[in-house]
């Protein structure tokens, strides 16, 4: 059985190339110069369905090159250039619902980016710039609601950043600058009470902080100076008796006081009392 068949000249391949399967299927055809692939270059499955189909320029990429799975669905088609992506490259799931697509340039994403859930429904959205993110970006849960959204500059996170529960109750919202956290953030239980309050400054925690449970009881109570504790700190219990009262500098206890469920004060020990 003939495996393969083709040209040397220099000891390189030059020319036509042919590969066959075991089963005498054929498995590559395509042309050589020098060694390298040149032109056009076709690769086949064992069962004799195409695989793979490209152009290439001295043994890179270049033009229009698919790919396809074994069920015969395309799985991959692209634009490259000295073998980067250069163009619109789409990729698709086996069932042949698209999976994403994004434009190149230079192998880098420029441009809209998109990608998609097996089920259709869109998954995420943004804006890229010479590889990197800048601008807004959105991502969906598989359901159809949206889960988070905000706004990319230079590859960093920029502005206001909001994400959302599955359910579509609100969940987080904070702003950035250059990446960092920078002012208020805030975040909700899914049943749309509020969790946590605090403030950023330079991606450090700075100023009020305060958290709740989900029946909107308040459980802690505090400020931050570089995210270390600094001045007074309250805790409660669930049901609003006062649990504990510290004062911190720089992040260290200074002095505490600490209660009992039913408010009777006692010895404190590491989360509450003894």
């Amino acid at each position: 059985q003939k495996l393969k068949e083709g040209i040397f000249k220099d000891g390189k391949e030059d020319g036509k190339w042919i590969s066959w399967q075991s089963n005498g299927q054929k498995k590559e055809e395509g042309t050589y110069k020098d060694g390298k692939r040149e032109g056009l270059h076709i690769s086949w499955f064992e069962d004799g369905q195409i695989k793979e189909e490209g152009n290439y320029k001295e043994g890179k990429e270049d033009g229009l090159v698919t790919t396809w799975f074994v069920n015969g669905e395309k799985m991959e088609e692209g634009i490259y250039k000295g073998g980067k992506e250069d163009g619109l490259v789409t990729t698709w799931f086996v069932n042949g619902q698209k999976s994403a697509e994004s434009t190149y340039k230079d192998g880098k994403k420029s441009g809209l980016s998109k990608s998609w859930y097996e089920n259709g429904r869109k998954k995420n959205e943004g804006i890229y710039k010479d590889g990197k993110q800048d601008g807004l970006v959105s991502d969906w849960y598989s359901n159809g609601q949206k889960w988070v959204e905000g706004t990319f500059k230079n590859g960093k996170e920029n502005g206001k950043w909001t994400g959302w529960w599955e359910n579509g109750q609100k969940f987080t919202e904070a702003n950035f600058k250059d990446g960092k956290r920078d002012g208020l953030y805030t975040s909700w239980h899914e049943n749309g009470q509020k969790k946590l309050g605090k403030i950023y400054k330079d991606g450090q925690e700075n100023g009020y902080w305060a958290s709740w449970d989900e029946n909107g009881q308040k459980i802690e109570e505090g400020n931050y100076k570089n995210s270390k504790e600094d001045g007074n700190w309250t805790f409660w219990y669930s049901n609003g008796q006062k649990k504990r009262d510290g004062t911190f500098n720089n992040g260290k206890l200074i002095s505490i006081e600490c209660w009992d469920e039913d408010g009777n004060e006692c010895e404190c020990g590491f989360l509450g009392c003894n």
